[in-house]
């Protein structure tokens, strides 16, 4: 800050004659001149100026930005918004009565959050305009980072406090000066303070032409009060798409009850890419969160119904009570015994989990890949396997749609199947498969891969490929990921070309799951 003060001094001449003699005027300099200039913290561009001199009657302030002069009496102060960022000369004269007059002026350095906001959202750049627009009765605003500690020592934070009341889906939108450049797969990541173990974070982009077009994923947070980092994979989203609306949710599904979360530091990068750089991350679900917790509802749906249904035994049901998070990173698909469900003549039935995501994540082509440890006991089989809806079309290819069965494997054998079906479960039905035998397959953790691609279909098992086929052409259509359970007590079910003797002294058993992950190939 310069200043620079200036005294002016008048001479004045009289004329003189015998008979009387006029007095000369003293002339008194305004002295300690000061601005008092305070810049307001809010960097709204508001400046208050109390300016101070001995000796002086009147002010004049000239703020430096081309505005009008502001006249003040002594004493008093003035406030002036500048419009703009910059540095500006703010001068004031001062006078009195006398004639004396002293200058002096002072270099402010405005700095306005005048620059919209953009990704990453750090909510430190004193120039940028952090807005919230809230919904469903959340209340969000940027302060001082209350826990300064850990992974997360920045100085400003957003808060959001979901009162008591708020909805379900209470958040607040960001909205960002540009769209967000989704040319690739994209991974999210938000810094999050939560008084909770569990609590949901959504994260939702949003098209600002068209509300309808949005996605969303969650996020679970696993520590309380402390920072933790969660992320979110946004893969297969439309280059084109206008997504420059990027809302969050805290504790989403619950009914506000008057706490408040912290979150901070939004950044957006490519997601990893794997074999060199051929393939690209577009889904991931690593099953973290705690025990008995059910898995990601924004990437799986979990399905109850009576999946194979036996007139002449008990019924082989879906249950999402069967699949759940094991705590340990892992996602766990149980089968069990179970009382009769839909009141027949059965003594009992069976149930298993399963998880798909229709409607969530679908893929056309790319490597679609999972990491398990397979069962362990006999009379259920577990699979991993690819769907869409035109697997039912009966016209003779498969190119409008393949059930695409990766890896399909039992609990009492070391045989794994890898099979494509289409034209529908009639007379019509197509099928092909291969059977593999891998020795110590149902010992610890394996892998089952496959890389799917205009030309055809190649399966793996652990990095190995076990087939290569175009069988039925290959299917050209978005299909959805399932990780099953299955049971039948069906003659074929249980005999041992299949899953074998249900032993029902052995139940319950389960599938373990250490992650899924697909990928699309890197043109």
């Amino acid at each position: 800050m310069k200043k620079t003060i200036y005294f002016m001094t008048f001479c004045f001449l009289f004329s003189c004659n015998s008979d009387s003699e006029a007095p000369i005027p003293s002339i008194v300099q305004p002295t300690n001149l000061s601005i008092n200039a305070i810049v307001s913290a809010d960097n709204s561009g508001l400046v208050s100026v109390a300016p101070k001199a001995t000796n002086a009657d009147k002010f004049t302030i000239d703020w430096g930005d081309g505005s009008s002069n502001t006249e003040l009496d002594s004493g008093n102060s003035s406030v002036h918004t500048y419009s703009s960022s910059g540095s500006y000369d703010i001068k004031v004269i001062a006078t009195n009565q006398t004639g004396g007059e002293a200058t002096i002026t002072e270099a402010l350095d405005i700095v306005l959050r005048d620059m919209e906001m953009d990704l990453p959202v750090t909510y430190e750049d004193a120039s940028v305009n952090y807005t919230f627009a809230n919904f469903g009765g959340a209340v969000s605003t940027m302060i001082s980072n209350p826990h300064k500690t850990g992974i997360n020592t920045s100085v400003k934070v957003a808060s959001f406090l979901k009162p008591a009341g708020a909805e379900t889906w209470a958040g607040t939108t960001l909205e960002l000066a540009n769209n967000i450049d989704f040319s690739s797969p994209k991974l999210f990541k938000v810094l999050i303070w939560s008084p909770k173990i569990g609590t949901v974070v959504k994260l939702k982009v949003e098209n600002i032409n068209d509300p309808t077009d949005s996605r969303e994923f969650d996020a679970t947070t696993t520590v309380q009060n402390e920072w933790e980092e969660l992320s979110y994979i946004f893969g297969n989203v439309s280059h084109n798409a206008n997504y420059s609306k990027l809302s969050i949710f805290l504790d989403f599904g619950k009914i506000g009850d008057n706490t408040t979360y912290f979150f901070d530091n939004i950044t957006i990068e490519d997601t990893e890419t794997t074999d060199n750089g051929k393939w690209q991350l577009t889904f991931q679900d690593e099953f973290e969160g705690n025990e008995f917790q059910s898995p990601n509802l924004s990437l799986w749906e979990a399905q109850s119904y009576n999946r194979r249904d036996n007139p002449n035994g008990p019924d082989g049901w879906w249950d999402e009570d069967d699949v759940y998070l094991g705590g340990d990173g892992n996602l766990v698909i149980r089968v069990r015994k179970i009382g009769n469900k839909n009141n027949d003549n059965d003594t009992h039935d069976y149930s298993v989990g399963m998880v798909r995501s229709k409607n969530k994540f679908e893929q056309k082509f790319g490597k679609f890949e999972i990491k398990c440890q397979l069962p362990k006991k006999s009379g259920w089989w577990v699979a991993f396997w690819l769907f869409s809806d035109g697997v039912f079309n009966e016209n003779g290819s498969g190119e409008d749609g393949t059930e695409i069965d990766i890896m399909e494997a039992f609990g009492w054998t070391d045989r794994v199947i890898s099979a494509l079906h289409y034209d529908g479960y009639g007379s019509n039905h197509r099928s092909d498969a291969v059977d593999n035998v891998i020795s110590g397959v149902r010992d610890g953790f394996h892998t089952f891969s496959l890389e799917w691609d205009e030309s055809g279909y190649i399966f793996f098992i652990d990095g190995n490929e076990t087939w290569r086929t175009s069988f039925g052409g290959v299917s050209k259509v978005e299909s959805y990921v399932k990780v099953t359970g299955e049971i039948s007590t069906t003659d074929h079910a249980i005999s041992t070309d299949w899953a074998n003797d249900i032993i029902d002294s052995d139940f319950p058993d389960y599938f373990l799951v250490d992650y899924v992950k697909v990928y699309k190939k890197i043109d």
